[in-house]
């Protein structure tokens, strides 16, 4: 079961529209003269008309639509596909959202479902409506049926959703009887007309581009901005061990000053990285100020559309600062996190003074130290020998040639 259309025309955005007179501009011409000035469509070519409605009907049902100005596609042995751009009784926007459910929720990234569901573990969308506080309400009213009858099994069919199921391990035994059970949750057709905007409005000055632009919340995807977070403090965290590490060993294990090198480049890998993830948290900021400014306009937008379109101001400030206490939490944790990594940097000397005694992790005795010492002392006096014994070398050597010059 596969339907298809051609995209065409303007958005409701930009579509040209007629004033509360419902009277075209010139050069142009109403879609449909059954339509009210709030859903009248002008177009210069009415042949770019939208469509406003789209029924599945029976084939004995055809006549009644064709006299109503129905185009009819027959679609399988018993049914037809009815659809017009003007007709009698049909006074709506064009639709640009279709659906099958039963019926569709008012949160679009659930569906609905009777019975409940039968759904392998991982597939998306299987809740059902729950309720939603923005609209205050769990199915969206702005649904129109359109009398398409289908099931969930020959939707997921048809999607391909089913042969990827049957690919999982163990889906026979998580969902016994799959196919029979999906054939028992039935699903209807369901269109949506655009949103609507207020041609009052939009002749006192306040267009439909005006609104698009303050009712679309840039609310930043704080989960993502948090996992981002953690997988830069995680570099951070391996940074600070593969350069503090092995230099507090060469300066235990070898007294060498590679220490300095391993704990200051943690130090400035430290401070780089929190240099960027503050400005991300900065820009962050600036976009949750931009967005709050926007909530002042609410109250005069909702007046310009229908009720189901309605933004709550109190909601969206809800949850924006929700997203900003979280934001302050990961910020907080991360200062925390970041003034902890310079530890590494004070920590050491006081280690290596309480670990002197030990070198590369074996213990030393007393008599070790004392035995190392009398080697360096002889060391020492060795060399200083051996720098006597050249020296008078050399005043001999001096002393022959000076003689053999006075003979």
């Amino acid at each position: 079961m596969k339907i298809c259309g051609t995209q065409g025309g303007d958005s409701f955005l930009n579509m040209t529209r007629p004033n509360l007179q419902n009277q075209c501009p010139e050069g142009t011409q109403p879609c449909s003269e059954y339509t009210t000035a709030e859903n009248t469509v002008c177009q210069k070519d009415l042949s770019q008309c939208p469509i406003l409605d789209i029924q599945f009907i029976y084939h004995n049902q055809t006549s009644d639509y064709s006299n109503k100005g129905y185009t009819l596609v027959a679609f399988n042995v018993t049914t037809t596909i009815a659809y017009t751009t003007s007709s009698p009784g049909i006074d709506r926007l064009p639709p640009t959202t279709i659906q099958v459910a039963t019926p569709p929720c008012s949160n679009q990234y659930e569906q609905s479902t009777d019975p409940a569901p039968v759904v392998y573990p991982a597939e998306l969308m299987w809740e059902t409506c729950t309720f939603t506080e923005q609209t205050n309400s769990t199915y969206d009213p702005r649904f129109i049926a359109s009398n398409l009858i289908t099931d969930d099994y020959r939707v997921q069919e048809e999607s391909g959703v089913l042969t990827i199921i049957a690919t999982q391990p163990s889906y026979k035994t998580l969902v016994p009887n799959m196919p029979e059970r999906k054939r028992a949750i039935i699903f209807n057709g369901w269109m949506r007309p655009t949103i609507n905007w207020s041609l009052e409005c939009e002749e006192n000055g306040t267009s439909r581009q005006y609104a698009y632009d303050q009712y679309s919340i840039n609310m930043i995807d704080f989960d993502q901005l948090e996992a981002q977070e953690k997988f830069k403090e995680f570099g951070i965290i391996m940074l600070s061990i593969s350069l503090a590490v092995p230099g507090g060993c060469f300066f235990l294990c070898r007294g060498s000053s590679a220490a300095v090198f391993g704990l200051v480049g943690s130090f400035v890998a430290n401070m780089v990285l929190a240099g960027v993830i503050m400005k991300e948290f900065e820009n962050a900021d600036k976009v949750v100020a931009e967005e709050k400014t926007k909530l002042d306009t609410y109250p005069s937008l909702n007046k310009c559309v229908d009720a189901q379109t309605q933004v709550n101001p109190d909601f969206i400030l809800q949850e924006i600062q929700n997203f900003t206490n979280d934001m302050n939490l990961v910020r907080n944790w991360n200062s925390i996190f970041l003034i902890s990594m310079i530890g590494p940097l004070i920590i050491p000397p006081f280690l290596i003074c309480l670990i002197r005694y030990c070198r590369c992790g074996q213990p030393r005795t007393s008599m070790e130290d004392k035995r190392d010492a009398e080697e360096l002392i002889a060391d020492k006096d060795r060399h200083n020998s051996s720098d006597d014994n050249d020296s008078r070398d050399k005043d001999a050597g001096s002393t022959v040639e000076e003689a053999n010059n006075i003979n």
